[in-house]
């Protein structure tokens, strides 16, 4: 399982050296037709959960999500992001 910051999601592919992104490697999951953006992400949830309070400071309306390769990001409640 892997857990990490999804910051935006839309139908058209952005690059991933898109200067928005700066600093960041960047995870991009296709759910359908919608690109899901995915920074900081760390099979650790509690690592995951330190990069999501700093991601946050630039993206705030961004949110944890838990993924593996056989599903797509789903929001994650196992530790307060708060």
């Amino acid at each position: 399982m892997l857990y990490g910051t999804q910051v935006m999601s839309g139908s058209k592919k952005l690059d991933p050296r898109d200067k928005m992104f700066a600093g960041y490697s960047v995870e991009i999951v296709k759910v359908g037709s919608v690109y899901k953006y995915i920074l900081g992400v760390s099979s650790s949830p509690e690592e995951a959960r330190e990069k999501f309070l700093k991601i946050r400071s630039k993206f705030p309306g961004a949110f944890m999500v838990q993924y593996s390769n056989r599903d797509f990001p789903a929001p994650y409640r196992g530790v307060e992001t708060k």
